[in-house]
């Protein structure tokens, strides 16, 4: 007496009925209910997941780099200037429509090249190097390191230009270092010199980069009388830093 029961009851197998209170049985409805809502989620959470896989790839949002618009058949970068491709200078590489196979004012022959560099860059044949350097002499010698001698270079057009004159013995063969050229060609970040073009010959390879004044780290850390205040070196080292961290881990070329 006092306390409300259900209706209907069960067996309990042995002839006695078991009476439910009517609190036990709205929990027993309230769990039923969650799992069935649980359950019909992950069915269609299920039809969803197998639906997007049994799509094709093309169907799928996909982020592509835009290509660059080709250039017209005689474009020349505005860096470069007109006077290059009125003296015969220089030959665009391998892939890109114009392309000059005769001799110039300046009497450069050309060499054609087999490899895939883009159409930015120039190759230059030794004598065209030979040429802006005044021969590499020792004036123009900017410095030296592991890898060869860097020497100041001026283009028909008065661009001034470093060249990398490498060391050869490493047992590199042309395509090996064309393909670096192209791996080089394709780097480009405000703490990173740009590669401007390449030479590569038998027994020689030069590298060819925008030239950037105000001479060498070494020079202002060991040889200038004036030193280095403490803000400067840290812009320096911020710089530096900046460009290996873009080599390393920004740096996507493949």
């Amino acid at each position: 007496p006092g306390r409300s029961h259900l209706n209907s009851t069960r067996s309990n197998g042995s002839g006695k009925n078991i009476e439910i209170s009517r609190e036990t049985a709205t929990t027993i409805v309230a769990i039923a209910g969650l799992a069935m809502l649980s359950f019909i989620g992950a069915t269609i959470w299920l039809v969803k997941k197998k639906r997007r896989r049994a799509e094709p790839p093309s169907a799928l949002p996909t982020q592509q780099q835009p290509a660059p618009p080709p250039p017209p058949p005689n474009y020349i970068p505005s860096s470069a200037g007109s006077s290059l491709a009125s003296d015969g200078f220089y030959l665009r590489s391998p892939g890109y429509p114009f392309m000059r196979s005769s001799t110039g004012s300046h009497g450069f022959p050309y060499s054609p090249a087999d490899s895939g560099i883009g159409y930015s860059r120039m190759l230059f044949t030794p004598e065209n190097l030979a040429g802006i350097s005044n021969d590499f002499s020792d004036e123009n010698l900017l410095g030296e390191g592991g890898f060869g001698c860097v020497y100041k270079g001026i283009l028909p057009d008065g661009r001034p230009v470093a060249i990398k004159k490498l060391k050869i013995g490493n047992g590199q063969g042309e395509r090996e270092f064309r393909a670096e050229v192209d791996t080089i060609s394709r780097v480009h970040h405000r703490h990173l010199v740009s590669l401007v073009g390449y030479c590569v010959s038998e027994g020689q390879r030069m590298l060819v980069y925008d030239f950037v004044p105000n001479n060498t780290l070494y020079y202002h850390l060991h040889v200038n009388e004036v030193p280095l205040d403490w803000r400067t070196r840290v812009k320096i080292a911020a710089g530096a830093a900046r460009g290996i961290a873009y080599l390393h881990e920004d740096c996507n070329i493949l």
